[in-house]
């Protein structure tokens, strides 16, 4: 079963699960990395990574295709900037935003969610959003 498809009340503890309890970790560390000012969190899910990066003041923008998702990274809070929440595909980036619109993408969890083709498109448009 793909992760992505869980129901999004259940995605939280799928991660957990999946990840033997050291995905908040995963978070953190990638939240460290990020440089900006502006940062893309690609197929951001239910917002841990996204709230993370708007805690640490990045101009952030999450986008994920499952509007339950994005629902659900809505009601977070964070004591940053508030994220930008956008339903899209991440091989349909480029309708959406300006290239070179970007400092940083973060992609956690989606590239195995998606097929040889998708996953070489998703980060074509990546390269023309940094």
């Amino acid at each position: 079963m793909r992760w992505v498809d869980s129901p999004p009340r259940r995605y939280d503890l799928g991660m957990r699960l999946l990840s033997l309890g050291h995905i908040e970790k995963i978070y953190d560390q990638v939240a460290r990395l990020a440089r900006g000012p502006k940062v893309l969190d690609l197929g951001c899910g239910t917002g841990n990574l996204t709230v993370r990066l708007a805690a640490r003041g990045f101009q952030v923008t999450g986008v994920d295709l499952s509007p339950e998702m994005l629902e659900l990274a809505r009601r977070r809070t964070s004591p940053g900037p508030a994220p930008r929440w956008v339903q899209t595909s991440a091989i349909e980036l480029i309708g959406n935003f300006r290239e070179e619109s970007f400092d940083t993408i973060c992609c956690v969890l989606l590239l195995s969610e998606l097929s040889t083709g998708e996953r070489r498109e998703a980060l074509r448009q990546c390269r023309l959003l940094l």
